[in-house]
């Protein structure tokens, strides 16, 4: 008995109709220029400096023309004071004030500035920590994210209603894997600070940020590489790395140090995609791979499905296309075993998993064009959480075609059963 290879309707016209993908890009860069608009005058509303001082005289016009609603929605203000521009890798990519993540260094209950934001996936449910590739200056500020017990959304975007949200809102929830699509240097630049160490058995002490305040001093970071194995098949380097703190007054160790993984993806080169056949494979491989690392761990009480942190150098072009690709293999039962499928469109299942709804979007839905396109969805509802999320038309273009190969993958293994 042959198996009919079936894709989603929708999937299977967006190769077909020869003007989607460029309707999609357009909607999408216009609802994205709307965001950006919004970003703008809100990068310029609470500065008190004459710079731009003098400049709210030239936008003011400009801003009033921009529905408060999307000023507070989309506002990016925190990130683009003075004081944190230098802790920004790239210029005018700040965090949105609504999604961001805050950061308590350890024991300390101080907020600091990380470029970094909260995303839900939109279809798969998984939380992330979507955000720039560490600079000197934030490194201890991004490790200082696993030192936390407990790292969750707040409720205010999470949908924290019982038995719905996807993370529950008690308990430990620590972070133990962190994800980065881009190779340190690249092209003779500096794309991320290298905090860990290269060789097996060193260990690298990263002090606190400079502070000017009187509170305690922060004690430093001891970051040591435990193991590191190079994995061919995903294009990967995966670290495991050990975790502890160091007194500021001393070299004493506080506390139990602990380990988290690091999975370096190194064929996604900065500006484009993976181009050829093999990469493509592994990168959907290196999806998977990052899922069921996640899932791994030894203490009885910890979370099963913890957020994960990903970065790639800017955090929105690359990081942006791995979520959305992640959430979509995952709600098609394509990602692991372990997450059947949950979209409606999914020609294996009938099961619709509901989760929580997020915040609807100021600018409206989506037009009735593109309705049952769930990339299209998905890239939408990224942007909404972090700036120019899935940044290019060849990083959506990769996202409808590693589904598509997913789904090539399925009928293939379910053919090579019927024959064993």
């Amino acid at each position: 008995m042959s198996i009919t290879r079936t894709l989603p309707g929708w999937l299977n016209n967006a190769f077909f109709d020869g003007a989607h993908f460029a309707n999609v890009y357009t909607l999408l860069s216009e609802r994205e220029a709307k965001r950006e608009r919004a970003r703008s005058a809100s990068r310029n509303r609470d500065d008190d400096s004459k710079t731009r001082r003098a400049g709210k005289a030239f936008i003011a016009p400009f801003s009033r023309t921009i529905p408060s609603d999307h000023l507070d929605h989309y506002s990016i203000e925190y990130g683009s004071r003075p004081e944190h521009l230098p802790f920004n890798r790239y210029y005018a990519i700040e965090p949105h004030e609504r999604t961001r993540v805050g950061v308590c260094f350890p024991a300390s209950s101080d907020d600091e500035y990380l470029n970094a934001n909260w995303v839900r996936e939109l279809h798969g449910g998984q939380w992330w920590i979507a955000t720039q590739a560490p600079l000197p200056n934030t490194a201890y500020a991004y490790l200082s994210l696993f030192f936390q017990p407990a790292t969750r959304p707040p409720p205010s975007i999470a949908g924290m209603r019982e038995g719905e949200c996807t993370i529950p809102p008690e308990g430990e929830c620590r972070l133990r894997t962190s994800v980065q699509l881009t190779v340190a240097y690249e092209g003779g630049r500096t794309k991320a600070h290298p905090y860990f160490p290269t060789e097996v058995g060193e260990s690298y002490v990263i002090p606190p940020p400079p502070s000017d305040t009187t509170t305690t001093p922060h004690p430093r970071i001891k970051i040591k590489l435990a193991s590191q194995t190079v994995a061919k098949e995903t294009h990967s380097i995966t670290s495991r790395l050990q975790l502890s703190l160091i007194e500021p007054d001393s070299n004493a160790e506080r506390g139990q140090p602990f380990e988290i993984t690091h999975h370096l993806f190194t064929h996604w080169p900065d500006f484009g995609i993976p181009s050829s056949p093999e990469d493509q494979r592994a990168l959907l491989a290196f999806v998977r791979f990052v899922a069921a690392s996640n899932r791994l761990t030894s203490t009885p009480e910890a979370h099963l499905d913890p957020p994960i942190a990903l970065n790639c150098s800017a955090g929105i072009g690359r990081t942006g296309s791995f979520i959305a690709l992640s959430s979509l293999l995952r709600s098609h039962g394509l990602l692991l075993s372990e997450y059947p499928p949950t979209s409606p469109t999914c020609p294996f299942t009938s099961v619709v998993k509901r989760f929580p709804s997020l915040p609807p979007s100021p600018l409206g839905p989506l037009p009735d064009f593109v309705a049952g396109d769930e990339v299209v969805f998905e890239i939408d509802s990224l942007r909404e959480q972090r700036t120019s999320m899935v940044q290019r038309d060849e990083q959506h273009l990769l996202i409808y075609h590693l589904l598509r190969e997913a789904y090539n993958e399925r009928y293939a293994e379910e053919e090579q059963k019927q024959w064993t």
